[in-house]
Order: C-alpha cells, then sequence, then structure tokens
C-alpha cells in the first residue's frame, strides 16, 4: 500500500444457497503511516574533556531513535560502529571520548515495528588538536622566518595570522582544546610577540642594514667626495 493514503473497504454477505449476495453491506477505511524519516534538529556538543552531548527532534512517525558512532568515517548501517543510543527519547550524552586528538563520527536512524528509516543524519566532533597543531607549524615557522630575515611584511602576514589564530580559538571546540593542552596562553603571548616585532620591522620602515650595504654606501659617499675634489 501507498504511504499517508486513505483505502475504503466494503463487504457484503454471500449465500452459498441461492449465490446472491446480501444487498446490504458494512464499510469502513484506514489510512497508511507517512514514510518514516530520519531524526531532525541532530546536534552534537562538546560539555566537557572527554563528554558530548547529542539532541535531536523524532520523526512523528518513528517510535525510537538508534544512534551508533564510529572511528574514521561514519557508520555504513545500523549494525556498524558502537550504539550509543536506542530508546524512545530525544537526547543522550557519549562519554570516555578522546576528544582533543580523535575525530568521532554519528549517524542516526528512526525506527518503529517493522524496521528503521531508509535515510539518516550524520554529524561529527573532535580532533581539533590536530588543526591546531597544523596552524601553529606553519604561523610559528612564518614567525621565526619573519624575525631572523628582519622581513617586515613576512612579519606583518604572520602577525594577521596569529590574530585569525586568536580569533578562532574563542571558538568553543578551539577554545577547549586550547585550554585542556595549554596552548591558550602560548598562543596568546605569540601573537604579542609578532605584534610587537612586526610595529619594529614594518610599521617603522626600518631595517638594520647590511655589511654589504653599509659597503655600498660608503663608496658612494668616498665617489661623490671625490667627484666635487675635482
Amino acid at each position: 500500500l501507498d504511504p499517508n493514503t486513505a483505502y475504503y473497504y466494503r463487504a457484503w454477505s454471500y449465500d452459498t444457497d441461492s449465490g446472491y449476495y446480501s444487498d446490504g453491506y458494512s464499510e469502513d477505511f484506514e489510512t497508511t503511516q507517512a514514510n518514516m524519516g530520519p531524526p531532525t534538529d541532530f546536534t552534537i556538543t562538546e560539555i566537557g574533556v572527554d563528554t558530548v552531548s547529542i539532541t535531536w527532534t523524532k520523526d512523528p512517525s518513528a517510535t525510537e531513535t538508534l544512534i551508533r558512532a564510529k572511528l574514521g568515517g561514519y557508520p555504513i548501517d545500523t549494525t556498524d560502529g558502537e550504539e550509543v543510543y536506542n530508546d524512545v527519547g530525544t537526547s543522550t550524552t557519549d562519554s570516555g571520548l578522546a576528544l582533543e586528538n580523535t575525530t568521532y563520527y554519528y549517524r542516526a536512524w528512526s525506527w518503529k515495528v517493522g524496521g528503521y528509516s531508509d535515510n539518516y543524519v550524520e554529524g561529527n566532533i573532535g580532533g581539533e588538536n590536530m588543526i591546531i597543531l597544523a596552524v601553529s607549524i606553519v604561523v610559528l615557522g612564518l614567525t621565526v622566518a619573519g624575525f631572523v630575515k628582519k622581513n617586515g611584511p613576512l612579519m606583518l602576514t604572520s602577525s594577521l595570522g596569529w590574530v585569525l589564530f586568536a580569533f578562532l580559538m574563542y571558538n568553543q571546540s578551539f577554545a577547549n582544546a586550547f585550554m585542556n593542552t595549554g596552548l591558550l596562553m602560548f598562543g596568546g603571548a605569540m601573537a604579542i610577540v609578532c605584534a610587537f616585532l612586526s610595529y619594529t620591522t614594518w610599521a617603522s620602515g626600518r631595517r638594520r642594514p647590511s655589511l654589504e650595504d653599509e659597503q655600498n654606501a660608503y663608496r658612494k659617499q668616498i665617489l661623490k667626495i671625490t667627484r666635487r675634489g675635482r
């Protein structure tokens, strides 16, 4: 039968002796249920160093919700990965996680008598420290290179990079990861140092001349004096 469709029925009596149906009949109708969709408003939020909160809205035609989690990628079906939740509610928590360095992948299906929904919702969380480490290495490398070479534009670039980095730290997940690893104070200190170095090398427009530059300037000065003497 088609989902969400009304079907009407009538029934007549039949007399085997006469071979006739009754003039009267009884009737009724039933409407089939709509197709069951997956949960909606599926949200995963970090609420501790090793715990996440998961909330969702249950499909109106569903009885329960199944949530499964997996490392390295999303569960491929309702038996893959680890079961996180399988009940009638609309929220749960998942704890004992290594959120700083590991990404956890979640999928959720609706369930009622007869089976699971064909579609699902999904989301992931964790692993921010891997991004933080990569960004830290790149920005710190630019900072060191700019300071060693006294390269004004490069110093400015690294300083702007740290300003952006500081902004990202105030994203909840990034901030939690930074505070959990002690990198928050390091990032803030480096941003201040980079800004100061950028000001002294680029904004001031001053750069200590190299020995070759000093020698060339000296030769030019001698040449000017020689020409005047003629």
